[in-house]
């Protein structure tokens, strides 16, 4: 089942492994990416300091 899902996925993604994609979408918009850290840092800060 699992498998079937990954094949799903890897045929919308154009066949391309989403280590790709994500790589490409943090070239793109790096600004965004680097809010994206940083949010996820400052939600993980307060949950466990």
């Amino acid at each position: 089942m699992l498998e079937r899902l990954y094949r799903a996925l890897w045929s919308r993604a154009g066949g391309r492994p989403w280590t790709h994609i994500i790589r490409d979408s943090q070239r793109k918009y790096p600004l965004l990416w680097l809010l994206i850290a940083q949010g996820i840092g400052i939600v993980l800060g307060h949950l466990f300091w």
